[in-house]
């Protein structure tokens, strides 16, 4: 089976400085960063590909969202990762 996957940003503490803001939404594939800077890409790139392989994430077994954290500790910003299964055509 194939996926979309979409990030939303959940939070942030502190400045983004790639100027992600609450509630933003990127449409991404472990090929594709779609608008998502290079530092939280990175972050979420291993879960991406878990969940492109229909893996699941063992903190969150159910299956299809998963949650990640941007690395700058300083100005922590929180995304949501939903794994949104293809309709076959």
């Amino acid at each position: 089976m194939a996926y979309d996957f979409e990030v939303k940003i959940t939070g942030l503490k502190g400045f983004c400085r790639a100027g992600h803001k609450v509630g933003d939404c990127f449409k991404v594939s472990p090929l594709n960063a779609g608008g998502l800077c290079g530092s939280a890409f990175h972050a979420i790139f291993p879960m991406l590909m878990a969940l492109d392989f229909g893996g699941k994430i063992p903190w969150n077994p159910t299956g299809d969202v998963v949650h990640s954290a941007c690395p700058d500790l300083k100005n922590q910003m929180t995304m949501e990762i939903r794994r949104i299964p293809r309709q076959e055509e």
